[in-house]
């Protein structure tokens, strides 16, 4: 189902984006920050930096409040204080903005203009069509196309291709073709109601993040490097030789030389810590492959820490909120493409550098775990202390049971109030143990991560 949210009476915003955004099955986060997937500039600052979020869930989607000033639904004068359901038709306003929402369960939105979300879905047009059959994991991913005739623009397009008889993989970010459906992100076949006690069940659709969409290809087209007089390639950390110009004609001047590669992939060596004889390839090659695993990583990244925020949200631990300076741009990026710009270009005012970024999200992904972990064995513990046979006894003592019975009937006595113990967990299982397994999550993810930075800082 396609949720396409249009601006009334804009054609595009003062920034430049599109007045729509068109949404397949996945959220978006909208605010006033150039970090939201939807950005809507606000001089007045009206409009929180984050200020709402979409969120696709149970074949719906709903509008959550992240803001100051509120988020308004059909010209209520009450902001939404819960996850509201969004409904075709309704209206949302944000700031001065009034958004109208449409839904579309089967067919492609009027206007192709609309403005997808930077991760969302995949536009065709000036490559070839999907391929449906995903290949296996073991394969490896296919090279970027290389060719050496005519050069690249921004507006190039390539003619419509037949798929190949290859198999197409949703890893081989640097092919220009649409990503395969990935069984990452797709419903399946049939979904067992989770039982009462299915705790982990609850809290992972909850949860649930499009895993498939950290690995989507770019829609850009692929590298093309300029071209050369010899099909041959320069021998490694030697700049490759500048074909001759071509004869002099009267009038004209010569053509300038195509410029080499060697500067750059030198650049590149130095900052992998690598050496030209480690590589039995191109350097063109070892680059277009660097730069896919480059977007396949940061793609991995950005899925890992939205399913982090997630979860320490379900979990009630602090959120990482926006500060005026030392943001890491991979906590508030929730795109490939975005995350790609953040890291390869300066950084902005109040956001980290690439490589501190970087490092910083791997610890709070470490830590995360370990928190995780130390809840579980905590959460654990607690269940036992419960059923353990001192504890049973001294309920019972506390309550007065066994002073009332003989005392050859306090065997008996002791399973019957394990037995209304036991039921009386059962009954509120999911509520009782989330609650033990939320505070020890909290706990433990506060510890380590002072400790952490305790460490950092020594």
């Amino acid at each position: 189902m396609t949720l396409v949210l249009t601006i009334k009476a804009l054609d595009r915003l003062d920034n430049g984006e599109a007045a729509r955004l068109k949404l397949d099955r996945h959220g978006a986060r909208i605010g006033r920050s150039p970090h939201m997937d939807w950005c809507l500039p606000d001089p007045r600052s009206y409009i929180s930096s984050a200020h709402c979020e979409i969120e696709y869930r149970d074949d719906g989607y709903l509008l959550v409040d992240r803001s100051t000033n509120g988020t308004f639904v059909n010209r209520s004068t009450a902001r939404i204080t819960s996850p509201h359901r969004i409904a075709d038709g309704d209206v949302i306003l944000v700031g001065h903005y009034e958004i109208e929402a449409r839904l579309d369960r089967g067919r492609e939105a009027d206007n192709p203009a609309a403005a997808p979300a930077a991760w969302g879905g995949w536009d065709s047009h000036g490559a070839r069509e999907p391929v449906g059959d995903p290949a296996r994991w073991d394969q490896p991913p296919a090279r970027a196309a290389t060719s050496g005739q005519g050069s690249v623009s921004g507006a190039w397009a390539p003619p419509r291709m037949e798929p190949t008889p290859q198999p197409s993989s949703a890893w081989a970010a640097a092919q220009p073709q649409a990503p395969p459906p990935s069984a990452w992100s797709s419903e399946p076949a049939v979904q067992a109601t989770p039982a009462a006690v299915d705790v982990w069940g609850q809290l992972a659709v909850t949860n649930e993040v499009d895993w498939a969409r950290g690995f989507a290809a770019p829609a850009t087209s692929a590298f093309s490097p300029p071209p050369t007089s010899s099909p041959t390639t320069a021998p490694w950390g030697e700049v490759a030789a500048a074909p001759p110009p071509p004869p002099a004609r009267a009038k004209a001047r010569p053509a300038a030389p195509a410029p080499g590669p060697g500067g750059e992939w030198q650049a590149f060596l130095q900052g992998a810590g690598l050496r030209p004889d480690d590589f039995n390839g191109s350097p063109l090659e070892v680059l277009s492959t660097a730069g896919g695993l480059l977007r396949r990583l940061l793609g991995g990244m950005v899925v890992m820490m939205e399913a982090r925020a997630r979860a320490k949200a379900q979990l009630g631990a602090q959120n990482t909120s926006l500060e005026f300076d030392g943001n890491n741009p991979l906590k508030f990026t929730r795109s490939t493409d975005k995350a790609m710009a953040q890291m390869l270009n300066r950084p902005d005012r109040g956001f980290m550098p690439a490589d501190r970024a970087v490092e910083d999200a791997f610890r709070d992904l470490q830590a995360h775990q370990l928190a995780t972990l130390t809840a579980m064995q905590g959460a654990l513990a607690s269940t036992l202390d419960r059923f353990s046979p001192s504890a049973i006894r001294g309920r019972a003592e506390t309550r007065g049971l066994l002073a009332r019975i003989v005392p050859g009937a306090r065997a008996a006595a002791l399973w019957q109030a394990y037995e209304r113990e036991f039921e009386g967990v059962t009954r509120g299982s999911d509520e009782a143990f989330m609650e033990v397994f939320a505070k020890e999550f909290r706990d433990a993810y506060e510890r380590i991560a002072a400790d952490m930075k305790a460490k950092q800082r020594s």
